[in-house]
């Protein structure tokens, strides 16, 4: 009988590693032009997604990682429908609904971050609208932020927000033809999309609208991991992400 019971305790984490775990990342709309990494022979989109891969593969986890529209990603995963959202920054808001990382809303290089990011004002060059850090100036239509992002919450907050149902590359195109302020994006997604602009067509205020580091956030209402796993999984993160740049970033 004893030896019954040591193979079955031996044999349960490989039981719990076997449970798919469900994860989600923004979606091609809001992050676009995304570089592909492979893990294990399985192409990933973003470097957030192939970090989360590396560590969850190096754990050996069974795990998919799906692309949605931000905002129906955090709600599934505030549902239990998926196990955690890729790349979401801490709030209080959410840290009641989402299980962050130790040290998520007090240390902006957080060891357990997937990286640290930056959200400029993108604006059209001949634009009159202002930003000093705190107070907007020489509104007229109103600024737009992919929806469900931080920023997009922080805009309605402060009545500039203007709601718009398109992707980002169609809401460049409204800073073009003059029928939007300004648009909030990470910078990455912004600047590969500056990119491609006609020289001197847009151009980025300072000093940035927000930063913040970004995380692997799992649900509360999940049941696949403990509190030991997701500790364990933040700190393979980590080990993974300064593997993937090399050293901290």
């Amino acid at each position: 009988m004893m030896k019954k019971i040591i193979i079955l305790f031996c044999l349960l984490p490989l039981w719990t590693n076997a449970e798919l775990l469900r994860l989600c990342q923004e979606s091609d709309a809001e992050d676009p032009k995304l570089h592909h990494y492979t893990v294990n022979n399985i192409t990933y989109v973003g470097k957030h997604a192939a970090i989360a891969a590396q560590a969850l593969t190096q754990l050996q986890y069974q795990f998919v990682i799906d692309r949605l529209p931000w905002k129906r990603c955090t709600t599934l995963v505030e549902m239990g429908v998926y196990t955690a959202a890729i790349g979401m920054g801490w709030t209080a808001e959410r840290s009641e609904k989402y299980v962050f990382p130790p040290l998520s809303s007090t240390e902006a290089k957080s060891p357990f971050r997937l990286s640290s990011i930056n959200y400029p004002i993108y604006v059209h060059a001949d634009s009159q609208l202002k930003w000093d850090g705190t107070t907007f100036n020489n509104i007229k239509f109103g600024i737009a932020a992919p929806k469900g992002y931080v920023v997009e919450k922080l805009l309605r907050r402060m009545n500039v927000l203007l709601d718009t149902d398109v992707g980002v590359e169609a809401a460049f195109g409204l800073l073009i033809n003059h029928r939007l302020d300004g648009l909030v994006l990470t910078e990455n997604a912004g600047d590969t999309l500056l990119a491609q602009q006609q020289p001197g067509t847009i151009r980025k205020l300072e000093p940035y609208f927000y930063s913040q580091p970004t995380f692997v956030a799992f649900s509360k209402k999940q049941h696949l991991l403990g509190n030991a796993e997701m500790l364990q999984i933040w700190q393979q993160i980590a080990e993974s992400r300064e593997a993937f740049y090399q050293s901290p970033d």
